[in-house]
């Protein structure tokens, strides 16, 4: 699996803002059933996922692709800068 690209629609956040994030993911390999992806915010992180931080993406062909999409809160407080957020898409090879 390979992460092709990684968004924010909206394009800015503000604190207090509801955004969508989304993820290209592209099969790279063999097939792969039953991915997951799973967003990981550090504990202390003015983000946090609104909607649920793992998702079902199904099952991917060689070289197919999918959109993972994530709504995200930038907490009232967040000031600018950049806050990591660990991506794992998990799955079975048959």
């Amino acid at each position: 699996m390979t992460i092709e690209d990684m968004k924010v629609v909206e394009g800015s956040i503000r604190p207090g803002d509801i955004v969508t994030v989304e993820l290209t993911i592209k099969c790279s390999g063999a097939v792969a059933y039953d991915l997951l992806g799973t967003l990981n915010f550090a504990a202390s992180s003015p983000v946090s996922p609104v909607s649920p931080s793992v998702i079902s993406l199904g099952d991917l062909e060689v070289d197919e692709t999918i959109k993972a999409t994530y709504q995200l809160l930038a907490s009232g407080s967040v000031k600018a800068g950049q806050y990591p957020v660990t991506t794992t898409i998990t799955y079975t090879s048959n």
